[in-house]
């Protein structure tokens, strides 16, 4: 049989999946006893883990790793005529796998409720899996020939393999293991308003981070709400699909920054390196991580890894206790805190908004939002929401135009 999963050979880490060995098994052997039990087993193990049949077969091709996918992806590299005879190889077998028709196979076995059937579905809200079978979609009944294995190629140039390919959003546990944000859906970069000069000069860092020029280090600083935050996730989320990915940590994993930076620092992907409302007092050292890190000598030969950090604080300071601590180490601590924030290349300031700019931002979200209510009334109101909220900002103004669906929604 020309469709046999050890065949595989990009992608043989699917022949060892249990998953796919099920599947396979249920659709290719003839004894009825061993196909009931494989049927069973992958209807469990589908349960277990969460996905549907095919969301499972994309993600593993997406996370799969190895010398010969490395190679593909490279932005330089030429396919030579032996990977094109690979990646068709590959894509014959899995285009087999993905389009069967299990109809029959689940008739025979489970004619009563039917279980694998809502577990086949094809459509997926996943952005990186949704490529994957789009693209799986458009080969179904078409010869695999150069053409479809480069827009294969392409497809994969575009959102990178790998462990950390599958999903645009990473945070460090407390266990410090990195997990996937599931559903990491940001602002969009276009309803960020405002502050219209440091969204472009964001953009332009990362636009050179994602080419592999020169790029900064980024520090945003403001008042809480003015959007820092939202424009970091909103610029990952705009260029996913260049490989580059967020990785969130927190002030008390600090310390594992050389462990991570040394398991990404040769992936093909970029990595933003995500803390939010970062600031230390005088009795904290975890600074001295990220102070070697940003101007070190590992990540001086980490060509993908850029940090993005957040604060209400201009120098990262958030207290000196000077009461308890001498004068000296005070003025010492100010002096490496001080020199922390000068090595952000890139700093960006985000004042609080003046009530011009806060009520032009309310009026530019009802108007996306198709909101109809009377222009001067929503002026009154907005300014005693600011009022009950101790402030104007973007998080404020976009509170207050939820509070104003949820009045649509009563009346």
């Amino acid at each position: 049989m020309s469709h046999q999963l050890k065949n595989l050979v990009i992608y043989s880490s699917l022949e060892r999946d249990s998953i796919v060995c099920n599947y396979y098994n249920l659709i290719t052997k003839e004894d009825y006893n061993e196909r009931q039990r494989s049927y069973f087993n992958l209807v469990k193990d589908l349960v277990q883990c969460g996905n549907t049949l095919m969301e499972h077969i994309m993600l593993l091709m997406i996370e799969s790793e190895n010398h010969i996918l490395t190679k593909l992806i490279d932005e330089d590299y030429r396919l030579t005529e032996f990977d094109y005879a690979c990646i068709k190889n590959d894509l014959m077998i899995i285009n087999w796998l993905v389009h069967y028709n299990v109809d029959q196979a689940i008739q025979d076995i489970d004619n009563q409720h039917g279980l694998l059937t809502f577990l086949l579905d094809n459509t997926s809200q996943h952005h990186q899996v949704k490529n994957y079978l789009d693209y799986f979609m458009l080969v179904r009944d078409r010869p695999i020939f150069h053409q479809q294995c480069d827009d294969f190629v392409t497809m994969m140039k575009s959102q990178g393999t790998g462990r950390f390919s599958s999903h645009t959003a990473y945070y460090m546990t407390v266990n410090n293991t990195i997990k996937p944000i599931e559903k990491f859906e940001p602002l969009k970069w276009s309803l960020i308003y405002d502050y219209d000069i440091q969204k472009e000069r964001l953009r332009k860092n990362t636009e050179a981070f994602v080419k592999s020029k020169f790029y900064h280090h980024a520090l945003l600083v403001g008042a809480s709400g003015t959007g820092k935050s939202s424009s970091i996730k909103a610029i990952v989320d705009l260029y996913k699909d260049r490989r580059l990915r967020l990785i969130q940590l927190h002030k008390g994993q600090l310390s594992q920054l050389p462990a991570l930076i040394e398991e990404i620092k040769t992936s093909n992907l970029k990595f933003i390196i995500f803390m939010d409302d970062l600031s230390f007092e005088v009795n904290e050292d975890e600074y001295k991580f990220l102070k070697s890190f940003i101007e070190g000598g590992v990540l001086n030969e980490t060509k993908n890894v850029a940090f993005y950090v957040t604060s209400n604080r201009m120098h990262l300071i958030k207290e000196v206790r000077s009461d308890r601590e001498g004068e000296i180490h005070i003025q010492d601590f100010i002096h490496e805190m001080t020199s922390l924030s000068d090595r952000f290349g890139l700093y960006l300031t985000f004042e609080s908004l003046s009530q011009k700019a806060y009520l032009e931002m309310v009026f530019k979200m009802i108007q996306e939002d198709q909101l109809d209510y009377d222009r001067d009334w929503v002026e009154i109101e907005a300014k005693k929401w600011s009022i009950r909220q101790g402030g104007m900002s973007g998080r404020v103004a976009n509170q207050f135009v939820k509070q104003l669906h949820m009045i649509g929604e009563d009346l």
